[in-house]
């Protein structure tokens, strides 16, 4: 790990201030492997929370060092994740955990950007669209690991997405055409940056494996452009956001009331893309012109396709059995031996503390029950 970090409250001499030492840096890192660069490069990013006095121009200039010289390795470390069929739990809570705290320190540092930019201004405002737009991109990114592990969104969240794209909206830069990232991949706007992820959480990828949810992503960016995003609630239009709240996107409802910070989302013209690329699927084909990010079955994309069919329809798919609201208790004992215990012996498995936890219960119905469970330690 670096040595140039100071106490906390100390100014600290970032060795990504200055372009020379950076490039040196990076000479001496050619060495790492992948997981060693973007753990350091985390460190890098954290570390700017705790130094001060850095001109707002500068802060900017380091953010973008971090994020293009991490790129190829963060991909290799997701890339891991994603498509390792079965890791060791050690080796998956390593990589998870990695992988997280990047996109988290990231998106935080650009956020940074953005208040410093509120709070002093200082920079030209050409450079205001991109970092909205990778502050988005970064935080949609924390928010799909945390996805990974089916964990909740957390508010804040929804609370830092909502303020980026109202500042945008309100300096009419929401729509511009920028280059996010160099390259033929980097181009969008900051209203595309926030539609995919909207997109994203009413795509119910908390049903999906890790694999389907990484290609459901890069679905969503490819078809990002052809979404319906706006404040009047058109046909085509099945979800709704309101920016003041920090909260995930909802189905349309009766008793919705409309207001100057609702916005109006749904798959539109997309769906004929969709369709496209789901006929072509079927025929165990997938096309040349869809950006992935790695070659995959056509199989494996074709499932991804028709979760997306289902839950961008104007109506969802409905449920087999009626699920009711309940409030109750639930006594979870887990493996083999415990619930042998709890079913033959006179001593039950829910009564040993030591192995039983307890669950409350939300909802349930015919086919099960539905529960928050809250995380415990090292859990």
């Amino acid at each position: 790990m670096a040595k140039w970090v100071g106490n906390a409250g100390t100014k600290i001499d970032h060795p990504l201030a200055d372009a020379k030492e950076a490039q040196q840096l990076l000479l001496e890192m050619r060495t790492f492997d992948s997981f060693k660069f973007v753990e350091d490069a985390t460190y890098w990013a954290e570390s700017l929370l705790r130094t001060q006095d850095i001109p707002f121009e500068k802060l900017y200039e380091i953010v973008d060092r971090i994020d293009q010289f991490t790129k190829f390795h963060q991909r290799k470390v997701a890339k891991e994740y994603l498509t390792t069929r079965r890791l060791a739990k050690f080796q998956e809570n390593r990589v998870w955990t990695l992988n997280f705290e990047f996109w988290k320190n990231l998106a935080t540092a650009y956020l940074l950007c953005f208040e410093e930019f509120q709070a002093k201004g200082g920079i030209a405002s050409q450079a205001l669209p991109t970092i909205a737009a990778r502050a988005l991109r970064a935080i949609a990114t924390q928010m799909k690991w945390e996805l990974l592990r089916y964990g909740p969104v957390e508010d804040k969240l929804w609370g830092d997405i909502a303020r980026l794209y109202s500042f945008a909206e309100s300096k009419g830069f929401s729509e511009d055409a920028i280059a996010v990232y160099p390259g033929a991949h980097g181009k969008s706007t900051v209203r595309d940056e926030l539609v995919k992820v909207l997109m994203l959480s009413i795509s119910s990828v908390e049903s999906l494996v890790p694999l389907h949810l990484g290609i459901a992503e890069r679905l969503i960016a490819h078809m990002s452009e052809s979404f319906l995003f706006g404040k009047e609630k058109v046909q085509g239009c099945t979800h709704c956001y309101d920016l003041s709240l920090r909260q995930a996107p909802n189905r349309i409802s009766i008793a919705l009331e409309p207001g100057a910070t609702m916005r109006y989302l749904g798959a539109g013209p997309s769906k004929s893309e969709l369709d496209r690329l789901v006929s072509i699927a079927k025929l165990g084909f997938v096309p040349t012109d869809l950006n992935l990010g790695a070659p995959y079955p056509a199989k494996v994309v074709l499932e991804v396709l028709q979760h997306l069919e289902l839950y961008w329809a104007s109506r969802l798919p409905e449920r087999r059995y009626e699920r009711r609201r309940t409030i109750t208790r639930l006594n979870v004992v887990h493996g083999f031996n415990a619930i042998i215990v709890g079913v033959f012996s006179d001593e039950h498995a829910d009564q040993k503390d030591d192995i039983a936890e307890n669950w409350v219960v939300e909802n349930e119905s015919e086919g099960g029950y539905g529960a928050i469970i809250s995380q415990m330690k090292n859990d």
